[in-house]
């Protein structure tokens, strides 16, 4: 054997009694990065390449929703709700765990960091940002709402009224802000009058 070859033979052979974990990352780490793009990859193609069911089985499927609902540890609150926002909207538009009752919990983390409450809302506000109807169907709309009172523990549901068939979705229930009128302060009731 050559000087050269057994040079490279002997540096292999000590390589390959190296555990298999020297010079790798520790895989003790509970959170991971999202893998890196390729170079000139949109969000959409980047999404459907990374967050893919393998098949039909019920097992491929929990693996699924798990990839796509994990916070990675390179995403921050916004970049992750962003992430969900661009799946749900132009990579995966039917995703069941919407409307799927045994998936919902996978929207947990999401609808807390997506429809938390604003420092610098009140109630009227918060409402109308989250609950306006968008063009949903009746189904996902109400199904939204649900998860919202399910998820979103800090806000008090009684002072509002969700309706899946209205256009807008839903309506204030008793005093809402005041108004000023002049110098008085003139309450609303909204909705108890029906001419």
């Amino acid at each position: 054997m050559k000087p050269a070859l057994l040079l490279v033979a002997v540096a292999f052979g000590v390589l390959l009694v190296l555990p298999s974990s020297f010079g790798a990352p520790c895989k003790c780490s509970s959170k991971k990065e999202l893998p890196a793009r390729n170079c000139g990859e949109d969000d959409v193609t980047y999404y459907k390449r990374v967050f893919t069911v393998e098949s039909s089985s019920e097992c491929s499927v929990t693996k699924f929703y798990k990839s796509v609902f994990t916070q990675y540890s390179n995403e921050d609150k916004t970049a992750y709700v962003k992430r969900i926002d661009v799946i749900f909207g132009s990579v995966y538009k039917n995703l069941d765990c919407r409307v799927n009752i045994k998936r919902q919990d996978y929207l947990q983390k999401y609808y807390e960091y997506k429809f938390a409450k604003q420092s610098n809302e009140n109630d009227e506000e918060y409402f109308e940002r989250v609950l306006t109807r968008k063009d949903e169907s009746e189904e996902t709309y109400t199904c939204k709402c649900e998860l919202l009172k399910k998820f979103v523990k800090k806000i008090d549901w009684s002072k509002v009224k969700i309706e899946g068939k209205s256009k807008k979705g839903f309506s204030l229930i008793g005093k809402i802000k005041s108004r000023s009128c002049g110098n008085k302060e003139v309450s609303e009731l909204i909705s108890l009058f029906k001419f």
